[in-house]
C-alpha cells in the first residue's frame, strides 16, 4: 500500500469489516488483526439446511463450526509504504490460496 503505517491500519480495519471478516482481537503496536472470514453464502446455506432439533444441539461448540482464526498483519515498510499480509494464528504461513483469495478481497476494498 502507498500509506504510513497509521493511515494502512485505519483502512485495513475498515476494509476487513466491509469484506465480512469478524474482528475477534488487534493489537497495533505489533500491526496485527485477529480475524475470523465469515463467508456469507456458506452461513446462509448452513442455516438452511439445519433441521427443527439442531437449533437445540446445545452440545455443538459454535466454535467447531465456524472459520479457522488468521492474523491480518500490516506492517510499514518504507516512509509512505505498508504490507499487508495473511497468516495463521501461530503466525505460520497459510495455504496460499487462502491467501491469495484474502489479499485479493481486501485490495478490492482498499481501492
Amino acid at each position: 500500500m502507498d500509506e504510513n503505517f497509521d493511515r494502512a491500519w485505519r483502512r485495513v480495519g475498515l476494509a476487513l469489516d466491509r469484506v465480512g471478516f469478524a474482528v475477534e482481537d488487534r493489537d497495533r503496536s505489533k500491526g496485527v488483526y485477529f480475524v475470523r472470514y465469515i463467508d456469507p453464502e456458506i452461513d446462509n446455506a448452513s442455516k438452511r439446511d439445519e433441521g427443527m432439533f439442531a437449533k437445540f444441539a446445545f452440545w455443538r461448540s459454535k466454535k467447531d463450526q465456524s472459520s479457522p482464526q488468521l492474523q491480518i498483519l500490516v506492517n510499514e515498510t518504507g516512509a509512505e509504504k505498508s504490507r499487508v499480509t495473511v497468516t495463521g494464528v501461530d503466525g505460520k504461513r497459510v495455504d496460499p490460496n487462502t491467501q491469495s483469495r484474502i489479499v485479493n478481497l481486501l485490495h478490492k476494498e482498499l481501492k
